[in-house]
């Protein structure tokens, strides 16, 4: 009969054996970027020259770049440069109208695995557009 000592050393030995190949992959060395998957819509009375009409709503993926965003890798590199902050995205210098039909661009999901739920309200589509360094010209 094993004393208490030599069992509880025989279990954590068992144990630390079984969990390394566990813990190996638990992490690989070249694992992929955090997903990156969001919904961008926009809303408001506003007119698109196309369709007469909001709502819009897109899927933009980034690392790898995928969805229906028209310009998808600009739209990703935008974000990258920003670090996913919507908030801190350079606008774009580009003359829009002063007419006054506000949007709402919204953006939910996730940045690199970062959960995301932006919202802001710009005075017109161009704008919203402008702003956010064409991320919401669509």
């Amino acid at each position: 009969m094993l004393s208490p000592l030599r069992t509880t050393a025989a279990l954590v030995s068992a144990a630390a054996f079984l969990l390394v190949p566990v813990l190996a992959n638990a992490v690989p060395a070249n694992a992929a970027p955090a997903d990156t998957s969001l919904l961008l819509t926009k809303d408001g009375p506003g007119v698109d020259p196309v369709t007469g009409l909001l709502p819009k709503l897109i899927t933009l993926a980034c690392e790898p770049t995928g969805g229906t965003h028209p310009t998808r890798d600009d739209a990703c590199a935008v974000l990258a440069k920003a670090g996913g902050d919507f908030n801190r995205i350079e606008p774009l210098h580009r003359m829009c109208t002063l007419n006054y039909a506000p949007v709402r661009a919204s953006a939910h999901g996730t940045w690199r695995g970062r959960p995301v739920d932006w919202t802001a309200m710009f005075p017109n589509d161009c704008a919203a557009g402008s702003q956010t360094d064409l991320v919401f010209d669509f």
